[in-house]
């Protein structure tokens, strides 16, 4: 298997079957086939590309094609948006090997019929593609700025609408940007120094960020390592000690304006993939004075991932569990003193590092989204004790989901703290909303 092979059937299983961005380059990663470092992140880079750019590519095809792209068999749909990416996107891949390339996978999938078909169009595309695609995007018009940016035009409004125009175009800008791989270092195991040293030895290139925070986290003493490590770090020797754990800069200050102090009950009850739980844990073991995290979630494979990352940091101070946050459970009432409700939501935050996000979701979908939040606010209210702290979070940058979540709390008698509002383009991390309550 290649590479481009690789990615044609990942794009397909992401545009075509609904998959995830994410777990699909897992596998595809893990695919022992591809053998080749140079092989593997030229696979991540095609499939993250292509769906990253899937509004533009189409666009520019259906200039072309006398069938549009919707039309096409799937296959053949994916093997076009593929080579194409390569011919718009990546100037270090010849067009011609793009176009030759594609016609041999259209050729051993049985579509040889299409052949022709194909290799006019993609030389077609060589030659007058890049020309089409700057006379779509000029202007500032959201017909424009949805092929410019690929995001559907109801997301630019939304983002307009929420942020400003100007800040809409930093969001939409920001996705294109390389994301950066962060460590949280974890200081019940070690300092920040120390964690450099033994990446330094694993061979991890890794340095301290340079961030640019909204002003409400000046306060915050962020334990974080920017590192150029790709797909190895997991394999090092620091990674398998548990001296760190890969988390966003965003998802860490939120386990900071938990303001933490020791001996704390906590109750993580949306804990996947684990990070702020792991964050708790490590804050309560290096402060000395006892505390339990109770980490639920809705699913086994859920509770499992949370669960290797405890093994490999070897924390015992997380209890885990399989449990519907939206499902009140009575012996949790005024139990905690702390509850952390990181509530599901649209994540039109984080479209850099997801961006099947932005063709999956709707205003339909946020606003029983909304919905769904209520009953998780609810019972995190129920459980926590009176003087509490409680922290309503979400990484999406519809204010409307946020501030419904805001009005529910503010209902059921809670005082907010605290609120902190990350943007893509404006702060350094993923788009990410934070708030903090008292009971």
């Amino acid at each position: 298997m290649t590479a481009r092979d690789a990615a044609i059937f990942a794009v397909l299983n992401v545009t075509d079957k609904g998959r995830s961005v994410h777990r699909v380059v897992s596998e595809t990663l893990a695919n022992e086939e591809l053998s080749d470092a140079r092989d593997r992140a030229l696979a991540k880079r095609l499939i993250e590309g292509t769906v990253e750019r899937k509004l533009s590519i189409d666009h520019v095809i259906n200039s072309f094609a006398k069938t549009p792209v919707d039309k096409m068999k799937p296959y053949l749909r994916a093997v076009v948006r593929v080579a194409v990416y390569q011919i718009l996107f990546m100037d270090n891949i010849p067009d011609a090997a793009a176009c030759n390339e594609a016609v041999k996978y259209v050729k051993e999938h049985g579509l040889e019929g299409l052949s022709g078909f194909v290799n006019g169009l993609l030389r077609n595309i060589a030659r007058n593609g890049k020309a089409e695609l700057q006379k779509a995007t000029e202007g500032d018009s959201f017909d424009a700025l949805e092929i410019k940016y690929s995001v559907p035009q109801w997301l630019l409004k939304q983002w307009e609408r929420d942020l400003g125009r100007d800040n809409m175009i930093k969001v939409a800008t920001a996705q294109f940007d390389a994301q950066p791989l962060y460590f949280r270092v974890n200081e019940s195991k070690c300092t920040v120094e120390e964690c450099l040293e033994a990446l330094k030895k694993d061979g991890i290139k890794a340095d301290v960020p340079k961030l640019v925070l909204p002003g409400e986290t000046k306060e915050f003493d962020l334990k974080l390592i920017e590192a150029d490590a790709g797909e190895g770090f997991a394999d090092t020797e620091s990674f398998k000690a548990g001296l760190y754990t890969v988390q966003d800069i965003s998802s860490v200050i939120v386990g900071e304006a938990a303001g933490i102090k020791g001996g704390e009950t906590i109750l993580d009850l949306c804990a996947a993939p684990g990070g702020k739980t792991l964050h708790f844990a490590d804050k309560l073991k290096k402060l000395g004075k006892g505390g339990r995290i109770d980490a639920r979630d809705v699913t086994s494979r859920k509770i499992n991932l949370i669960n290797e990352s405890i093994n490999r940091c070897g924390f015992d101070n997380i209890d885990l569990s399989i449990a519907d946050a939206s499902v009140r459970d009575e012996k949790d009432t005024e139990k905690f003193d702390l509850v952390l409700a990181d509530v599901p939501c649209s994540g039109t935050g984080i479209t850099g590092r997801k961006p099947d996000i932005k063709y999956n979701m709707s205003e339909r979908v946020q606003d029983e989204l909304i919905e769904l939040q209520h009953p998780i606010l609810e019972n995190a209210v129920n459980a926590l004790k009176p003087g509490g702290t409680l922290i309503f979070s979400t990484c999406t940058l519809n204010r409307t989901e946020n501030a419904a979540g805001m009005k529910l709390l503010d209902e059921l008698g809670l005082k907010k703290e605290l609120e902190i509002n990350i943007i893509p383009g404006v702060h350094t991390g993923d788009g990410f909303f934070i708030s903090k309550y008292r009971k």
